[in-house]
């Protein structure tokens, strides 16, 4: 049988629902800020970017540097873990997993970065007041 719920319930009830609408809120208030945008975009051109270079730019970098394999390590640093995080658990020939984890871990720093960059800007306001 279901009993009416208490006052008291119901409060707690609608108080807990109105916790999880604001964090649903703040969220959606997060992702609509143009720099997380914009931070998702660098992350994924980032990566974009890295089979291009690697390729048809690979051979300009072998000509000056000798060895331009660190310079694609540092550089795309993401791929290098993502590489490194599937070495053991996933075959060579699925390199498309590891391509699609850099994308994530780039869109992330990326994200990071901007976060950081956004709360110092934040903090620089409000102590210039």
């Amino acid at each position: 049988m279901n009993k009416p719920l208490k006052s008291k319930e119901k409060h707690d009830e609608r108080t807990s629902f109105q916790k999880l609408q604001g964090v649903i809120g703040s969220a959606f208030r997060f992702v609509g800020q143009l720099y997380v945008w914009l931070s998702l975009t660098i992350g994924f051109l980032w990566m974009f970017s890295a089979i291009f270079v690697m390729f048809f730019l690979g051979d300009f970098f072998a000509g000056i540097m000798g060895d331009p394999t660190l310079f694609f390590r540092i550089v795309f640093f993401p791929f290098t873990i993502a590489a490194w995080a599937f070495s053991k658990v996933a075959a060579a020939e699925m390199w498309a997993i590891a391509y699609g984890l850099a994308y994530i871990i780039s869109m992330l720093f990326c994200l990071g970065v901007a976060y950081i960059i956004h709360r110092m800007r934040i903090r620089w306001k409000t102590q210039a007041k």
